[in-house]
């Protein structure tokens, strides 16, 4: 009911995209799946564990782009893998986190400051990770790159690696539309 609920509000508020990030590790991810679907939402972003059955909550007539975050070229190519093979299906996009994005990546403590594990490293390497699968569908999947991105520079950065897009959120924490506490802004 909850999620139903913000979502009508979202889509009362703006006629943009919306989407929802869902973490897979939770034991009602099917049935935030579903609900999601059921109320349009345009994005399904799901992380916190690899969903390798997401796509069998859509179908052709279902508009709801499935996006997985991912934190390595081996889940990417483990994703395409899967979802090629059990649902003919590949990721509409993939968010790439580094160890500096929020939330829980499975970083150690001693990899964040590790270049072998910088964002800078990561996304050229999923990029070409994607690339047979693109090839074999004759599809697109964009990378989103996510964590530690600040500035013009930082996204300027990423889109000339090859990212489609970024993902910034720490940004934006201190901005009126931010509904965290007062207290934490």
């Amino acid at each position: 009911r909850a999620l139903t609920r913000e979502i009508r509000t979202a889509k009362a508020r703006t006629t943009g995209i919306l989407g929802v990030n869902i973490m897979a590790a939770l034991t009602d991810f099917s049935e935030l799946v579903k609900t999601a679907i059921k109320e349009n939402i345009d994005i399904i972003f799901a992380g916190a564990g690899l969903p390798l059955d997401l796509p069998k909550y859509v179908n052709e007539s279902i508009q709801t782009k499935l996006v997985p975050i991912i934190s390595s070229a081996r889940a990417a190519t483990l994703l395409c893998k899967k979802w090629l093979a059990k649902f003919d299906y590949l990721p509409d996009a993939f968010v790439v986190e580094g160890p500096l994005a929020g939330g829980h990546l499975g970083f150690k403590p001693q990899q964040i400051d590790d270049p072998n594990f910088a964002l800078e490293k990561i996304v050229p390497e999923v990029i070409e990770a994607v690339k047979p699968y693109e090839q074999e569908k004759n599809q697109r999947i964009p990378i989103i790159a996510a964590g530690g991105i600040y500035t013009g520079k930082d996204i300027c950065t990423f889109m000339r690696m090859g990212a489609a897009g970024v993902q910034m959120g720490t940004r934006f924490v201190a901005t009126h539309e931010c509904d965290a506490d007062m207290a934490f802004k």
